[in-house]
């Protein structure tokens, strides 16, 4: 329920290659994807810095975001470490 808007969102503007005869759409389908990534990256970090500044929390605790976008999920406890 909670993934649903995202799910139709993606469903409705990449392509799915998987489908026959949409096996040429592979180019479209990757860049709207790092178009997506992208998007959702900056959005994530905005909404943080926002959040951040309602609850008038410290620079560090909210621009934690900053540090992990772009990393994967196991090095996510480290980079906490690094950001304080």
């Amino acid at each position: 329920m909670v993934c649903a808007p995202i799910l139709f969102a993606l469903a409705y503007t990449v392509p799915d290659v998987r489908r026959e005869g949409m096996a040429n759409y592979w180019a479209l389908s990757f860049l709207l994807s790092i178009l997506w990534i992208g998007a959702s990256s900056y959005l994530m970090v905005w909404w943080a810095t926002v959040v951040g500044g309602v609850v008038r929390s410290p620079a560090p605790v909210h621009a934690s975001p900053r540090s992990f976008s772009g990393r994967s999920i196991f090095q996510k406890p480290s980079n906490s470490v690094e950001t304080v």
